[in-house]
Formats: structure tokens, sequence, C-alpha cells
């Protein structure tokens, strides 16, 4: 069952019981961007899978991982929704900017992908693929927790959040789904887990 999940991927994060697995194909896998999107999983996939479990078999749940991940999912549909009316408006030949239309092409290996309807994928190859983050550099912004960017910088966002915002040059005004998904992977991370169902 792990080779055939395995066969033809880059990489593989694996967990059952106690056990938890990276496995990189050295065809294509090993490299930072890979080893990076699957650690992401390690941390991120089961907390968002056994949420998604709880609530569809209606067991509460910690309010901080419902907002995460409810906010999660929320920026990947309007992620998604972005792309297809770029899309369409490239389709009807109302974009004709040679850089947009590579931006939209490029986008569109995420759209054909699961990128856009697995919130866990989302979160892996947004936080670690450059494409995908170019993308979301112009999906417009809405910062999740407090009213504005400014309040979130000086009063809300954790060290992690702040350093990785310094790393992609994010001003305190700036706003993209980029940024919201840097917060909005903190708030998975930080949040308690559900227990295994």
């Amino acid at each position: 069952d792990r080779r055939e999940r395995f066969r033809g991927a880059a990489g593989m994060y694996y967990e059952k019981g106690n056990e938890r697995v990276i496995y990189l194909s050295s065809d294509g896998g090993i490299n930072n961007t890979v080893f990076l999107h699957e650690a992401l999983h390690g941390a991120t996939l089961m907390r968002i899978k056994n949420y998604l479990k709880a609530k569809k078999a209606g067991i509460k749940v910690d309010p901080s991982l419902q907002e995460a991940v409810d906010e999660l999912i929320d920026l990947m549909h309007r992620a998604k929704g972005f792309y297809a009316a770029l899309n369409l408006a490239q389709e009807r030949g109302l974009i004709t900017d040679p850089a947009q239309i590579r931006l939209i092409k490029n986008a569109g290996v995420f759209a054909n992908s699961d990128a856009f309807d697995d919130p866990a994928e989302f979160v892996a190859y947004g936080m670690t693929h450059p494409t995908l983050q170019e993308f979301l550099r112009v999906v417009p912004g809405k910062v999740y927790g407090e009213k504005t960017t400014v309040i979130r910088i000086k009063d809300g966002l954790t060290q992690f959040v702040q350093s990785i915002r310094k790393m992609f040059g994010m001003g305190e005004g700036y706003s993209s789904a980029l940024q919201d998904l840097i917060i909005v992977s903190d708030k998975v991370l930080r949040a308690k887990p559900v227990e295994k169902i």
C-alpha cells in the first residue's frame, strides 16, 4: 500500500500509529522544497484530517482548531475562486499582459491538482512552492482575527509569523492571501489537536 501510494511522487508523508516517515524520491524529491512540503504534512495533516472527521461526526473540538481550519478552508476556496475568475477572464481575452497570463497558467497546475480542494495540500503547497506563493501574493488578503495588518503585527502575530513575513518582504500595510496562509498555518500549528478518532 505504501509503495503504491509513493509511486510517481517526489515525496510522501506517511503516518500510522506511532510511525511517522517522510519518503523522498531519488528522482526529483531530494531537495528542500519537497522535504519541507512533506514536513508540513507531518505537522498539519492529522490535525486537519482529524478535525474534519470530528466535525462530520458532530464531535466538539477545541475552538481554536475549529477557527483555524475553517479559516484555512475559506482561504483555499477564495484562492480557487480567484483563479477561476482570472482564468475565465484570460480565456475571454480580457487579460493580455504576458506576465499575468504566465501567472494564471502557472496557478493552473495547482487548480488541476488537489491543492485548491484539500486543505492539507493547500497548506503544504502554499507554504513551500514558489509558484503558488507568487499566485497567492495577488489574491486579495483578508487578515484573520484583527481589523488591520498593523494591529496584528503589533499585538497578535507570533515570532514565527513575523519571521516568515519578514522573509517575504511583507511590511505593515501588506495584505494578500499568502500572508493569510502564513497566519492561518501558524494558527493550525498552535491549536490543540483532536485526539485520534
